[in-house]
């Protein structure tokens, strides 16, 4: 759908605000409203999918996270 992921595809988010700061998340993206959203159970964040900067979809079975030892 015009370069955007499909409904309901998780996807990491990078978006810019009005004033050009970046931030990002993990969410989902919704094809009816054009926007990307993800929901922190008591508050979330919703992102026009026109402020969206880079997205790509999120692969939960194929990511590492690792930590520095201090």
């Amino acid at each position: 759908a015009d370069g955007l992921p499909n409904d309901e595809e998780l996807c990491f988010v990078v978006w810019a605000d009005k004033e050009g700061n970046l931030d990002c998340f993990v969410g989902s993206y919704d094809e009816n409203k054009k926007q990307f959203y993800a929901d922190y159970g008591m508050g979330g964040v919703i992102v026009k999918a026109k402020s969206v900067i880079a997205w790509k979809l999120f692969d939960a079975d194929n990511i590492t996270i690792s930590r520095d030892k201090e």
